[in-house]
């Protein structure tokens, strides 16, 4: 006899603690404000959100011209590249951005944004960019090109209003941080020398009493330490129970 005498088999259908599962895993690829409102409303996010922060935006300088030199070696040195770089980013979160608080808005293959907010978001967000500089300097994770030049991170930071739109349509959406705040960051880390910290002068000046401050150039200034640090906290957890509407939730974040 054949197959069709057998009975069909069933697609198992997921339990619900699967799909909680499922849901914590997804609130670990959207940026954090969205998660937030998601989660507690499990209705559509307004198109978009403000709040007053410290922007941080940092990128790798010289990682082009080692994906250039990858490239041309074959699969094997890509998967070395990876790992490396995996292994970078892993210890910039977990080590110098989430113990000060920091939420990230968007990764770039070699670049990261992240929002610092409420009490000292300031003083946190020095802290955490003083702190990658401080990794990068300990070890260069085999990034290197083929004449053993080592990559850089420079960092710009800057405080303000950050305004949160979400762009896109219902196939792919994303959000951005936009404004002065965020343009000022992206133009401090453009101007920063490889492994420096560039921030606003306004910040500086309020960490004033808590920094030690380099050179001053227009409406920045390069933030060299910290006198006095901010306290690490413990990196925050997602709730176990994410409550009621899960495929509502897991819908939205989709």
């Amino acid at each position: 006899m054949g197959n069709e005498d057998q009975p069909a088999e069933r697609a198992s259908t997921p339990s619900t603690q699967d799909r909680v599962t499922y849901l914590r895993a997804l609130c670990r690829t959207v940026p954090p404000t969205v998660v937030e409102w998601v989660l507690a409303n499990a209705t559509e996010l307004a198109m978009s959100q403000q709040c007053e922060g410290t922007l941080l935006n940092a990128d790798l300088v010289g990682f082009t011209s080692i994906c250039e030199e990858v490239a041309a070696a074959g699969p094997d040195q890509l998967e070395s590249l990876t790992s490396s770089l995996n292994r970078l980013f892993t210890r910039l979160l977990e080590e110098a951005l989430f113990p000060y608080g920091g939420l990230v808005m968007q990764f770039g293959g070699d670049s990261i944004t992240a929002l610092f907010r409420g009490d000292d978001h300031m003083f946190r967000a020095a802290a955490a960019a003083l702190s990658a500089q401080k990794i990068m300097q300990g070890d260069d994770f085999g990034l290197k090109d083929a004449g053993g030049k080592r990559v850089f991170l420079r960092v710009g930071i800057a405080q303000g209003t950050i305004t949160m739109p979400i762009v896109g349509d219902v196939v792919r959406r994303a959000l951005v941080c936009a404004g002065m705040t965020a343009h000022r960051a992206v133009t401090h880390q453009h101007r920063a020398a490889p492994g420096t910290v560039l921030a606003d002068l306004s910040l500086v000046d309020r960490l004033r009493d808590r920094a030690k401050v380099g050179e001053t150039s227009g409406d920045a200034a390069v933030l060299l330490d910290l006198i006095s640090w901010p306290e690490r906290q413990p990196i925050p957890k997602l709730p176990e129970n994410p409550g009621e509407n899960v495929e509502a939730k897991i819908a939205l974040l989709e």
